[in-house]
């Protein structure tokens, strides 16, 4: 099972499928909240 840690976040992320997380990794790059133990999403930032 192939997975990622975000080196700002320190979020993991994994999945079966490798194109899957490739997906997934691209996502959180653009709504990553750079802050470690941070769980807001993007739609409730203020």
């Amino acid at each position: 099972m192939a997975e990622f840690i975000c080196p700002d976040c320190g979020k993991k992320m994994y999945h079966e499928n490798e194109t899957t997380l490739e997906i997934e990794k691209g996502v959180h790059k653009k709504f990553c909240s750079k802050k470690p133990g941070d769980t807001q999403s993007y739609m409730h930032k203020t």
